[in-house]
């Protein structure tokens, strides 16, 4: 029989470094084969994050906007097109394994962290969130790092310093995804149960710092400290407006991102760390998130996306780390437990490339967007464009987003229209659109206009002829560059 506590030990740091490198080696591929897409997701936060007030301090806390100000800072570094903003998340991906791997290590030992690091590196969603220039991979890279030093005061002495600096990533992690707002909670109540009220107090405060400066600024801007919750509901009804889900399809999602075998180890390890003291940090975690999750799909409050999975899934990895060597540890044939490990590895590293695969499209921009994006990216200098934002454009921003910073100068949108705190798709909004339109039209000059048809709202887009010539319109011409999308060239 192998004694694997034996094998790994010393030569942590260079299997650690290898799992690592590996992993980002893995990213750079899947970087280098798909574009910034999620749907318009990631294109969205480069062009809003181009479009931020300079001088407005409260906008800084808004909801999510943190993620939004670094993106603008490495913007001016370097520029706004696809590799360099994708490449910020690729390094907090890349680095988040660190710290991971620590804090796991801090909870059981070092087989274990090995193992739980090496299934974050492959993990699918973890590797597509790593080159997509969104905020999920700087959220989780603090909040591990927050939970390395929560970890080290709770099991290493009690340093005050530790408690205090976790406090702190914790509340930076709110400024990612409004998902941070939980841990405040959840680790304050963790201290508590240990009979430090003081250390308690002081750890609150500092870590909901943040989420605090957050409402505050919804308050000012919305009028309304809970918005970013109420805007959360209200795109998700939107979005399950136009879809069939119910708890069975999300749980048919869910296993194929958890092949069976993976979620009999992570089940076997869930049950063993219930009664484990050290690892009752992580069990709140997991449960707490799992319970939110689930309240909020029964509930049809959340549209299903398989990134929200990560809030409890990436603590389920440790759970399979656990189960695995509680399985492997069982057998007795040195030669079965070598094969076993084999089968183990191999398996869960072409699971995911598998998976990556077969869900590729998902990141990968059609012929006709990149035609479109070379067309933009040819207009001269003098040459401008009026750009459709509709829910019929979808990838408006990701047009403008890679045609160059430089076409933000030159391209004007119209913005989506609102009654009542809704987003309308109706004949009413689009006749609003088509008044919007003609204003722009007539208060400035434009060389070209693209358009996202979907058959019957062309007719509320497309100004009549007896607008046309109110405006000073004397050519309207269409240039089809594919069948959903068509530019207008405009003579005055």
């Amino acid at each position: 029989m192998i004694d694997h506590d034996r094998v790994v030990r010393g030569k942590g740091a260079f299997i650690i470094l290898f799992i690592m490198f590996f992993s980002l080696g893995v990213r750079i591929y899947f970087l280098a084969h798909t574009d910034n897409c999620l749907g318009v997701i990631p294109t969205q936060k480069i062009f809003f994050s181009l479009r931020l007030p300079q001088d407005s301090f409260a906008e800084l806390f808004r909801a999510q906007h943190l993620y939004r100000y670094l993106l603008k800072g490495w913007i001016t570094l370097w520029a706004a097109t696809d590799v360099p903003c994708r490449a910020l998340s690729l390094i907090f991906g890349f680095v988040s394994l660190l710290p991971f791997y620590l804090a796991v290590k801090i909870i059981t030992d070092e087989l274990t962290a090995l193992i739980a690091t090496f299934l974050l590196g492959i993990d699918p969603w973890h590797i597509i969130l790593s080159t997509l220039s969104m905020e999920e991979a700087p959220f989780y890279f603090f909040i591990f790092c927050a939970l390395y030093y929560f970890f080290n005061y709770t099991f290493k002495g009690y340093k005050k310093k530790c408690l205090f600096l976790s406090a702190a990533l914790i509340a930076v992690s709110c400024g990612f995804r409004i998902d941070g707002f939980m841990y405040p909670f959840i680790l304050t109540a963790l201290l508590l149960r240990k009979a430090r009220k003081k250390e308690a107090l002081i750890f609150f405060a500092l870590s909901f710092s943040w989420p605090l400066l957050t409402m505050i600024a919804s308050w000012l801007y919305e009028h309304n400290p809970f918005s970013p919750f109420v805007l959360q509901s209200r795109y998700a009804s939107l979005e399950l407006a136009h879809s069939n889900q119910n708890i069975f399809s999300v749980g048919k999602s869910i296993l194929t991102l958890s092949p069976f075998f993976f979620s009999v180890f992570g089940f076997i390890g869930l049950v063993r760390c219930l009664g484990d003291g050290k690892m009752r940090i992580v069990n709140s975690i997991f449960f707490v998130f799992l319970l939110c999750f689930l309240i909020k799909i029964i509930s049809n409050s959340l549209f299903f996306q398989p990134r929200y999975l990560l809030s409890f899934g990436l603590f389920f990895l440790i759970y399979i780390a656990v189960g695995f060597i509680f399985a492997i540890r069982r057998l007795k044939n040195t030669k079965i437990q070598l094969l076993c490990i084999l089968v183990f590895f191999v398996s869960s590293f072409l699971l995911s490339a598998r998976y990556l695969r077969e869900n590729e499209k998902q990141f990968v921009l059609s012929p006709e967007i990149k035609n479109i994006i070379s067309f933009v990216s040819r207009l001269k200098d003098e040459e401008r464009l009026l750009l459709d934002i509709d829910q019929h454009h979808r990838y408006a921003e990701t047009i403008v987003v890679n045609s160059g910073v430089d076409s933000c100068l030159k391209i004007t949108t119209l913005p989506e229209v609102e009654l009542n705190g809704q987003i309308l798709l109706s004949d009413f909004s689009r006749a609003m659109y088509r008044a919007s339109l003609i204003r722009e039209l007539s208060n400035k000059e434009f060389d070209y206009i693209l358009y996202c048809p979907d058959g019957r709202s062309m007719r509320w887009l497309v100004p009549m002829r007896s607008e046309q010539e109110r405006i000073g319109i004397a050519s309207y011409k269409r240039m089809v560059l594919g069948k959903d999308y068509w530019i207008y060239k405009v003579e005055k």
